[in-house]
């Protein structure tokens, strides 16, 4: 009898050092990087035009964005939800090639020991940046709609000459494919999207200096190291 109960003792002990051994392997998770949120991620910063559908002899060209963004930058874009949903009932899905210009202020901030207070108004100037990035693309869209109306209406009496001349199939398609061109030219070529680059510019030196009021002189030294080094945004239509 004493025996067993020495025993019993003995596979106690090992079974309650196995248990603690089993703690401290799998500690608990640590509390998530804040930092590491996209609400630290400045929207997609790209003037580029959109693209077209081209006409037929039966429906009008439309307006889509170019393959390469996901839905998220093509709501800040101003094109709605994606091209997914514009054609095709939505086949093309969610686009995520990396274009565009991004920049996440995540590395940077977590570097600088800010307090509560300094965070709560970096959030704020960064959903002011949004929405002033979101205005700008918006006036680009508008302009290019303004294009695409233009082509439209060029379309239909390409269509009534076609008929009035007995034009064939072919030279009607070549006409169609012609005014295509020319309006993916108008869109490359629009000169709202250099002024909206530049407007896109100062949404972005105003978040900057808006965040380098907040910081004392301590994180300004690192800020401005930061800064310093990022790479410009170069407007031109060739973009």
């Amino acid at each position: 009898m004493k025996n067993f109960r020495v025993l019993f003792l003995s596979m106690l002990a090992i079974g309650l050092l196995m248990t603690v051994s089993s703690c401290q392997k799998n500690p608990t998770s640590p509390t998530d990087d804040m930092y590491s949120s996209s609400e630290f991620q400045l929207p997609i910063s790209d003037n580029t035009q959109s693209d077209i559908q081209d006409a037929t002899e039966t429906s009008e060209f439309m307006m889509l964005p170019p393959d390469g963004y996901s839905n998220e930058d093509c709501q800040v874009m101003g094109w709605g939800s994606g091209r997914g949903s514009m054609m095709d009932g939505g086949r093309f899905g969610d686009m995520r090639n990396g274009r565009g210009q991004r920049l996440h202020l995540g590395m940077i901030l977590r570097q600088l020991d800010l307090t509560q207070e300094q965070i709560d108004a970096i959030k704020v100037l960064l959903r002011a940046h949004m929405d002033c990035v979101r205005t700008a693309m918006q006036r680009l869209r508008e302009s290019e709609r303004t294009i695409i109306q233009a082509a439209n209406q060029e379309r239909r009496q390409i269509m009534q000459t076609a008929k009035d001349e007995g034009w064939t199939r072919e030279q009607l398609k070549q006409a169609l494919k012609d005014l295509a061109q020319r309006t993916r030219e108008a869109l490359k070529n629009n000169p709202v999207r250099v002024e909206v680059c530049e407007e896109i510019k100062l949404c972005r030196e105003t978040l900057l200096d808006g965040i380098e009021a907040l910081l004392s002189e301590e994180q300004l030294v690192i800020w401005l190291d930061w800064r310093n080094n990022l790479p410009e945004i170069i407007c031109g239509q060739s973009q």
